[in-house]
């Protein structure tokens, strides 16, 4: 697992919020549904996320450019740290 650690001074800078950056990493991620494409009688979700090569390490997802209110790109380490920790109960 990851933990995503904010600077919210810089985050201020940016004009940006936890919520955007998180909602912005969530769907870089898992994906969001962008709309929906009916066939027939079946409906199916169009769903938009980042190419699993793109986001599979902390260094390419550090590197992930958001734009800001004022059409500048800034890299999520401008304003992030991440770091990878293990979630797992030992049995004993």
């Amino acid at each position: 697992e990851w933990k995503l650690k904010l600077d919210y001074i810089k985050l201020a800078k940016y004009n940006f919020s936890n919520e955007f950056v998180s909602s912005y990493l969530k769907a870089a991620a898992k994906g969001i549904t962008a709309s929906k494409i009916r066939f027939r009688d079946y409906e199916m979700d169009i769903q938009l996320r980042y190419k699993k090569e793109y986001i599979d390490t902390i260094e390419k997802i550090l590197k992930l450019g958001i734009k800001t209110p004022f059409n500048q790109v800034v890299e999520v380490s401008q304003f992030a740290e991440i770091q990878e920790f293990s979630n797992l109960n030992s049995i004993q």
